[in-house]
């Protein structure tokens, strides 16, 4: 399960925009747990939205819990 939260940070002055953060969370049931894995990851990197969510997914789908 994803969920994708956006968050405007506060600006640094009064000219200068505030920061977004974007914030995929992830949710992983391993294989026989009872519980679930919660997976976040956050960036502020402007103009590359659509690499880093791809990365994201990714990682989350090549993640991997032995117990």
């Amino acid at each position: 399960m994803r969920i994708r939260q956006n968050f405007a940070a506060d600006t640094r002055s009064r000219r200068s925009p505030g920061i977004l953060m974007e914030t995929p969370t992830f949710g992983v049931l391993p294989a026989g747990a009872e519980s679930a894995l919660m997976l976040l990851m956050s960036w502020t990197v402007p103009g590359l939205s659509e690499e880093m969510e791809a990365n994201a997914e990714s990682i989350a789908g090549a993640l991997t819990v032995g117990f």
